[in-house]
């Protein structure tokens, strides 16, 4: 299963080649070493490292909301330009995501805007982040719990 679920979401990469490696992450989101939301995870096979936030915390059922991940190398250096495409769901009801988030902007050092999140009931949800660069593809999940 998870053979083919890496497939189908590595299938449908977005290729990111945004010309502004020299931009930074805004200044008033919060520090993800504060927020209760900021996940860390490495990817299924290895190959990269990857954090990922919600601009505004704590998340809310309902609304669209974005997301920030950076994508590290093993040895801690951002990569860039990468592909990346986003998935998910909840997995002990059996559905994906309500809507289809896109990765819509690099803000620098590895770190990319994921727009779109929406969850629409509270629980243990799975965001995965497929990853292609380098000739290397793997996907990271990261699970956490959302409530009212």
């Amino acid at each position: 299963m998870r053979h083919s679920l890496s497939h189908c979401l590595l299938c449908g990469l977005v290729l990111l080649a945004l010309a502004l490696p020299g931009a930074s992450v805004l200044a008033d989101t919060p520090d993800a070493s504060e927020d209760a939301y900021a996940l860390e995870a490495q990817s299924l096979r290895a190959h990269f490292d990857v954090s990922l936030r919600p601009e505004r915390s704590p998340p809310e059922i309902g609304t669209l909301h974005s997301w920030l991940v950076r994508v590290t190398d093993r040895a801690g250096d951002p990569v860039y330009p990468v592909a990346l495409a986003v998935g998910g769901g909840m997995a002990g009801h059996g559905h994906g995501l309500p809507t289809q988030p896109q990765i819509t902007a690099y803000l620098g050092d590895g770190t990319h805007r994921i727009e779109g999140v929406r969850f629409n009931m509270a629980g243990e949800w799975t965001l995965r982040i497929g990853i292609e660069y380098g000739g290397l593809r793997d996907i990271a999940e990261l699970q956490f719990e959302i409530d009212f």
